[in-house]
């Protein structure tokens, strides 16, 4: 056993080699406190005893006299720290501060005063600071092409200059690229939520033209060649489509009965292109009695809460749309 108890001179180690003590590194007692003395006993290794007898220095250039207290070695600032600190009293240069490492008086870094407003004329005071001026004569812009900016009361009002919708609620809606300023289109959504559905847009826009064609032939323009009424291009099928079931504002059988509503209408409607005008009457008759049902299974499923208020409102409004441009085709 090479150890001799001793805490001061490092921990023995037995060389492998020659079966020697050697001897052990011994602790380093230095805390680097001024205010402690530091020393080592023998059993018990490093102590640091405070003494608040002991000068010290606390690294700081702007404080002075120095002394221990409690361990701890401070100073009161210098009177010229003290001045430094206080400022100049002139907001727009920042506030001065003392230099811990050479006592000097630290410049202070001058005020930010942009407000980022574009509208307003940013500057700074001296003796008061920062100060925003309305100026409306000032340019500012929103980043997008699609608008006119102007300063109004110290604020960008945005005008909007291309106004790209066509009115057709049945090809989507048409925006502005922010970039270019020029008009995208929109992606088309058949909708009968939008009242946009076969029975509207398409089918009654094919019996309108009919009509037209019926009222050349009665004015004694039968000789010309008129298109086939027969071989005329049915409306788009699947225009009229409701939402999906399962998304909470409609029940799956409720959609299925409204969906096969919308089916029967549309193939009366579709039927009347090839009828005499009599017939033609009759059956644009029975297909306004058809969205009045299909009214009425909405209102029932309302009450039941199988469809939500907002969608029952919305195809409420569809329907009667609908009717009204059925009935525009009916003679009186």
């Amino acid at each position: 056993m090479c150890a001799d108890a001793d805490a001061c001179n490092g921990l023995e180690t037995c060389d492998p080699l020659t079966g020697l003590c050697l001897g052990g590194v011994p602790p380093v007692c230095d805390d680097g406190n001024d205010c402690t003395d530091d020393g080592c006993d023998s059993a018990t290794g490093c102590f640091h005893t405070v003494n608040d007898a002991n000068p010290c220095s606390d690294s700081d250039a702007c404080t002075s006299p120095d002394a221990c207290s409690g361990g701890v070695c401070s100073g009161p600032l210098t009177p010229a720290a003290v001045t430094c600190n206080a400022g100049d009293g002139e907001p727009c240069n920042g506030d001065e501060a003392c230099d811990p490492a050479t006592g000097a008086c630290l410049p202070g870094t001058p005020p930010t005063c942009d407000d980022e407003n574009s509208c307003t004329d940013d500057s700074c005071t001296l003796g008061v600071g920062c100060a925003h001026t309305v100026n409306d004569l000032n340019a500012c812009d929103d980043g997008t092409l699609c608008t006119a900016n102007a300063c109004s009361g110290g604020v960008c009002i945005v005008t909007s200059t291309n106004a790209c919708s066509n009115n057709d609620i049945c090809d989507g809606l048409e925006t502005c690229d922010p970039g270019t300023g020029a008009c995208t289109p929109g992606t088309p959504t058949p909708d009968i939520l939008a009242g946009c559905n076969d029975f509207i847009t398409c089918t009654v826009r094919q019996l309108r033209s009919d009509r037209r064609m019926r009222a050349r032939s009665r004015d004694g323009d039968a000789g010309r060649d008129l298109p086939d009424r027969s071989a005329a291009s049915p409306p788009r099928r699947g225009v009229g489509r409701l939402p999906k079931a399962g998304s909470g504002a409609i029940k799956q059988k409720v959609k299925v009965k409204l969906q096969r509503a919308l089916d029967k209408v549309q193939k009366i409607l579709i039927s009347s292109m090839t009828t005499s005008v009599q017939e033609e009457q009759l059956r644009l008759q029975a297909a306004i009695r058809r969205i009045r049902t299909w009214k009425r299974v909405v209102n029932r499923a309302l009450t039941k809460d199988k469809l939500a208020e907002t969608l029952a409102t919305q195809l409420t409004t569809a329907a009667d749309t609908a009717i009204a441009a059925i009935e525009a085709l009916i003679v009186p």
